[in-house]
């Protein structure tokens, strides 16, 4: 790939090992916010009295992954409690689900893609969020990685455009 991109080797390999460590704040920034979910999730579970915590907890990190996210697993829980006359429990678990569970996804996950305090990503929260939910709208469960995918190839050729007329403009 780096032989047919017409860049020279600097800017070659800069461009490619942005890119390089964007794409790793995404990957572990989805694994790393979704096990926080299914573990903070698994929890909520057990402490409602629900059994398997661990089994609904791994079912969590696997629906985290999705759009839809953790909710397609403590939802219907609210609900069967809800069903079963356990209405405290019911509302528990729903507010937990809400408030910590989902919270853990809207503000962990774009603080981890984008570099979070290590500066790795060097792409602004608020650009990363666009991306992902522009991604999602456009590709579904894939958007998750396509778009801050190419959120970073844009800005990452953006930046190389700066340096280069920099350059220019100081001769």
């Amino acid at each position: 790939m780096k032989s047919v991109v017409p860049l020279s080797p600097e800017e070659n390999e800069a461009f490619f090992f942005r890119t390089g460590s964007i794409l790793n704040s995404i990957v572990y920034g989805i694994i790393l916010t979704v096990a926080l979910q299914a573990l903070v999730g698994g929890v909520g579970w057990w402490f409602v009295g629900l059994g398997s915590p661990a089994l609904f907890g791994m079912l969590m990190f696997f629906f985290g992954m999705f759009p839809a996210g953790t909710a397609v697993v403590w939802v219907p829980g609210s609900i069967y409690l809800a069903l079963t006359g356990d209405i405290k429990n019911a509302a528990i678990l729903f507010v937990w689900g809400l408030l910590v569970v989902g919270t853990i996804d809207n503000l962990l996950r774009p603080f981890l893609i984008s570099g979070g305090r290590s500066g790795r990503g060097e792409i602004p929260t608020l650009l990363i969020i666009m991306g992902l939910f522009g991604g999602v709208m456009v590709w579904g469960f894939l958007g998750i990685f396509v778009g801050p995918l190419i959120l970073v190839l844009f800005v990452s050729v953006c930046d190389l455009y700066r340096k280069r007329w920099l350059r220019r403009q100081e001769r």
